[in-house]
């Protein structure tokens, strides 16, 4: 699909770069195939480039699906749109990185400067500082399921194989992001995977996906029903989230509003059935909370981190990297 849509793309002029999974895969920096496993196709395209982009990926018969309306509220308006086969093959055509609540990391209007050439034509990859720093913003702040994961450490060490790649080139929007000390956890994550990023930063004492999956593993040893440790394990990564980024109030309410919608109705005895699940669904989140923050250590320190390189000079003394 890449190959195919990237010849299609080139044909109608349309600038092109492959995100995540996919930019590991077209800039060979995946050992082998099926090594990380993708669910979908990303790719970015200049905003002002959409509609041709999209009706590139119509005549190879993917369909486009609904997207949120753009008079929406900021924090909710569509950064990408998804496109499917028949079959079920997925593509997400961006036209930003993120969304809104990133800050200026939902950004890629630059990126295409940067970008460098890929095993597809008509396809580039990411920079390699770029593709980096993406992964790292993306795994940690949009995706519950990945932050903290395997597959988010195993995504920054791939990277860190890239010819030239060296930390000190992300060191600059580290230090100029809000809440850098979560990034820079997820880094020492993946240093234990990579000789590349744990020369330039110690590993942490004992990465997340070990500390969650010994978690969840507890929770998966309890006679509950699927739903209930499935709901668990969701939390988990909900709650870990939150507590190293903040946002404990949509935590709140998801934990107080998404049960009565299991009970529809206005009678009495709807209103009665609601308020026992809300309280006894309020009860379950309370025990996972305290489980989870109890046995989960908190956040070291930069005193914790032995070193972080210094940003590489700018090439020619100039504003570039």
């Amino acid at each position: 699909d890449l190959v195919r849509i990237g010849v299609e793309l080139e044909g109608t002029g349309v600038p092109a770069i492959a995100l995540k999974g996919s930019a590991l895969l077209i800039a060979n920096l995946v050992p082998a195939l099926g090594a990380r496993w993708m669910s979908d196709l990303d790719l970015l395209v200049p905003e002002n480039q959409v509609e041709p982009a999209s009706q590139v990926l119509e005549s190879l018969d993917f369909v486009r699906g609904s997207t949120r309306e753009s008079d929406a509220p900021p924090l909710y308006r569509p950064y990408h749109d998804t496109f499917t086969t028949a079959d079920g093959r997925a593509v997400e055509l961006h036209w930003r990185l993120g969304p809104a609540r990133w800050g200026p990391a939902s950004s890629g209007a630059d990126w295409f400067a940067r970008a460098l050439p890929s095993s597809a034509a008509g396809i580039r990859v990411p920079a390699v500082a770029d593709l980096f720093w993406h992964f790292l913003v993306h795994d940690a702040r949009n995706h519950a399921w990945s932050t903290g994961s395997l597959r988010a450490a195993l995504d920054l060490a791939l990277v860190a194989r890239a010819p030239g790649f060296t930390l000190a080139a992300v060191v600059d929007q580290l230090r100029s992001d809000p809440r850098p000390e979560p990034l820079v956890e997820a880094i020492a994550d993946a240093a234990h995977l990579s000789s590349v990023l744990s020369a330039a930063l110690a590993p942490s004492p004992q990465p997340r996906y070990l500390r969650l999956a010994a978690w969840r593993d507890a929770i998966g040893r309890r006679r509950w029903r699927a739903e209930r440790a499935s709901e668990a394990i969701a939390w988990g990564a909900t709650l870990d989230r939150a507590r190293r980024f903040g946002g404990w109030d949509g935590v709140l309410d998801r934990a107080l509003t998404i049960v009565p919608e299991a009970s529809p109705g206005r009678s009495l005895g709807a209103r009665a059935r609601r308020a026992l699940l809300t309280a006894r669904h309020a009860g379950f989140v309370g025990v996972l909370a305290g489980a989870h923050l109890l046995s989960v250590p908190g956040l070291g320190g930069s005193a914790d981190r032995a070193r972080l390189a210094a940003p590489a000079p700018s090439p020619g003394g100039g504003g570039g990297r």
